[in-house]
């Protein structure tokens, strides 16, 4: 909280965080180190950690990337998918590590964006020319997926092994499904949803069949829910197009 204290810029944005209407507080709070208190080491370390990724992995700039519309996607992933555990009765260190992954899901992308540009914004244009995964061409050109370069990296600034992991597999439909909901699993969904009013490259694609989410909604038991939590992409996330 201390070391909070000492940065203005980002005792600012935990303090915009923590009172925001999202987390719901009664009174707003003030000071930094309180707000650290309530939010939690573990949120706030990612917090900075996503401060950090986005500042300093500005050169991913050269792929073709917007750091703003992917750091407004991922924020977005990051408020839904805490949404899904709230809506669903999960415990408090669920709904923190699904926000936290939703927050890094895509560090990955930064860090290949910085190291190898040319490639990066080959694979985004070969994927949407062949209408096929992203993480699929990843995984064929560079023996790893983002999710699975970004967990690294998490791993090694020492994250729980819970967001290390929803990070790694968050575009895993089988191993969602496998793991019941959890954080892992509202990650995967809550970018796919995502993905269709705000996605991390580029314009919506209207022409675009959508996904399936009703039946992935329904595999994981929250089928009631996806209604509510489409249209709050909507409205909450459509301002990142």
């Amino acid at each position: 909280g201390g070391l909070v204290a000492k940065d203005p810029g980002m005792a600012t944005r935990i303090l915009q965080l923590v009172n925001s209407a999202y987390f719901g507080l009664n009174r707003p709070v003030a000071d930094p180190i309180q707000a650290v208190s309530y939010l939690g080491v573990d949120l706030v370390r990612g917090l900075i950690l996503s401060a950090h990724v986005f500042s300093e992995l500005g050169p991913a700039k050269a792929a073709g990337l917007s750091l703003e519309r992917m750091q407004r996607h991922s924020q977005a992933v990051a408020m839904l998918a805490r949404q899904m555990i709230i809506d669903l009765d999960g415990d408090a260190v669920t709904r923190d590590v699904a926000y936290l992954a939703g927050l890094l899901h895509d560090t990955g992308y930064l860090v290949l964006g910085a190291r190898q540009p040319k490639l990066l914004r080959g694979l985004v244009r070969a994927a949407k020319d062949a209408d096929t995964a992203l993480s699929d061409l990843e995984a064929e050109h560079l023996g790893a997926t983002h999710g699975a370069v970004g967990a690294y990296l998490l791993g090694l600034w020492g994250l729980p092994d819970a967001t290390v992991e929803a990070v790694a597999y968050h575009h895993d439909e089988a191993r969602a499904l496998e793991a019941g909901f959890g954080a892992l699993s509202a990650t995967h969904l809550a970018e796919r949803i995502i993905e269709t009013t705000a996605p991390a490259f580029e314009q919506v694609d209207e022409d675009r069949d959508p996904p399936d989410l009703e039946s992935l909604a329904e595999q994981l038991g929250a089928g009631a829910h996806l209604e509510s939590w489409l249209a709050w992409a909507k409205s909450h996330a459509g301002g990142a197009r």
